[in-house]
């Protein structure tokens, strides 16, 4: 007597071509597991999203154990009407490995066309994932400056360098004020031997 496995929940209907987006994350993102905040990957690795499927599809993940069983994956019908929904097999579980918690799955190579591009992409669900947007920052360090580091990076430069040269400037007048107080010492050694 076999064991049902547990039914996922329902997905929306499979996804269309136009459903399917290869359009780049911006600004890059990155990928974190929303159980314990374990970054699991980033927009840089990122294939393509599935809407319907609720899924982002990585070309590579870090913090994610990948399940040693394959197991059939149930694929919801195509929102035409089509073939190409049910089960599909060979697939793996992916979790994070700091947790547990189920953030997806890696889809073997029986797949429907519509979704061959997905076979061996970690696809993670984004209900299971926390991002955030690199660059991003609520508190800066100085207030006043501006939000976007990136874009002040070149004038802060140049401010550093004239706050530089500026200093240098101070330095070598109290140098030449050093020096001019240990010439008159000089000096007046010089006289206090010769008259002595």
């Amino acid at each position: 007597m076999s064991v049902p496995s547990p039914s996922p929940a329902p997905r929306p209907a499979q996804p269309s071509a136009a459903d399917i987006s290869d359009a780049p994350l911006t600004p890059a993102l990155a990928f974190q597991c929303r159980a314990c905040r374990a970054i699991v990957g980033d927009s840089s690795l990122v294939d393509c999203s599935v809407r319907s499927l609720g899924v982002v599809a990585l070309t590579g993940v870090c913090g994610v154990a990948v399940g040693s069983a394959p197991r059939a994956a149930t694929l919801p019908p195509p929102s035409d009407g089509g073939p190409g929904g049910g089960e599909v097999a060979g697939c793996v579980s992916l979790a994070c490995a700091g947790c547990g918690a189920s953030l997806g799955t890696r889809y073997g190579a029986d797949l429907p066309p519509r979704l061959a591009r997905l076979a061996s992409l970690f696809c993670l669900r984004v209900d299971a994932l926390a991002s955030h947007a690199l660059g991003a920052a609520d508190l800066l360090a100085r207030p006043g400056e501006a939000a976007n580091k990136r874009a002040a990076a070149p004038s802060a430069a140049a401010t550093d360098v004239a706050l530089l040269a500026a200093r240098l400037a101070e330095l070598e007048d109290e140098l030449v004020k050093v020096q001019g107080v240990v010439l008159v010492h000089h000096e007046r050694l010089a006289g206090l031997e010769a008259g002595g």
